[in-house]
C-alpha cells in the first residue's frame, strides 16, 4: 500500500516552487517571498522620544540652568528653604511648558540623561506634602479659633488626622532626602577611591 501511494505521488505533476517574483500570465508581477517579520516597523514611541530629545537640545541653556538648580538644591540637603524649593520646582514647570513635552515622556529612561525626572518627581512630592501640611494646619487653626465650618468632634478629629498625616509625610521626605545625601556622599567617595 505504501508503495502504491508513493507511485501515485510521483505520477502527480509537481507544482513549481514559487520564485521571489512571479509573473502572471497577464504580465503582472507580484512578490511571493513576503515575510512580515522582516519588514521594518517604525515605533511611534521612539519617534516621540526622539522629538523630545530634539526639543531638550534645542533649549539647551534653560534646561541646563534648571538641571543645575535641581542639583544645587539636592546638594544643599536639609538646609534648603521652602521658598527655594518652590522656586526650583517653578523653574522646572516653566521649562516643561516651554518644551511642550508631556511629563510622562520626560520621565522615560531614554531621556533620563537629559532631564532629571526622578529628582523633580521627588521635589514635587515634597511641595505636595508641604501644601497638604499647610492646608491641614489652616484647618486645625480654624478649629482652635472656633471659626471652623464643621465644629463637630468628627471634624476636629479629621483635621488633626490630616495634620498628622501631612507631618509624617514631611518627616518621611526629610529622611529620604538625608538617605539620598548619604548615598551620594558614599558614591562620590567610592568614585574617588577608584581613581
Amino acid at each position: 500500500q505504501q508503495q502504491e501511494q508513493q507511485q501515485e505521488q510521483q505520477q502527480q505533476p509537481q507544482e513549481e516552487q514559487p520564485q521571489p517574483h512571479q509573473q502572471h500570465q497577464l504580465g503582472c508581477t507580484w512578490k511571493t517571498d513576503f515575510d512580515p517579520l522582516s519588514e521594518t516597523v517604525s515605533d511611534p514611541l521612539a519617534r516621540a522620544e526622539r522629538d523630545a530629545l530634539t526639543k531638550l537640545r534645542r533649549h539647551e541653556a534653560p534646561v541646563r540652568d534648571m538641571t543645575e538648580a535641581v542639583a544645587k538644591l539636592r546638594s544643599e540637603g536639609t538646609k534648603t528653604s521652602e521658598a527655594e524649593l518652590r522656586r526650583v520646582v517653578g523653574i522646572a514647570d516653566d521649562t516643561e511648558a516651554m518644551l511642550g513635552v508631556p511629563r510622562e515622556l520626560l520621565s522615560r529612561e531614554t531621556i533620563a540623561q537629559e532631564w532629571p525626572a526622578v529628582q523633580l518627581a521627588h521635589l514635587r512630592g515634597i511641595v505636595d506634602d508641604l501644601d497638604a501640611f499647610e492646608d491641614a494646619s489652616a484647618q486645625a487653626r480654624e478649629h482652635l479659633s472656633g471659626t471652623a465650618k464643621d465644629a463637630s468632634l468628627d471634624g476636629v478629629c479629621g483635621s488633626l488626622q490630616k495634620l498628622l498625616a501631612a507631618w509624617v509625610a514631611l518627616r518621611r521626605a526629610e529622611a529620604d532626602r538625608r538617605t539620598d545625601i548619604v548615598r551620594s556622599m558614599q558614591f562620590n567617595n567610592s568614585t574617588r577611591a577608584r581613581s
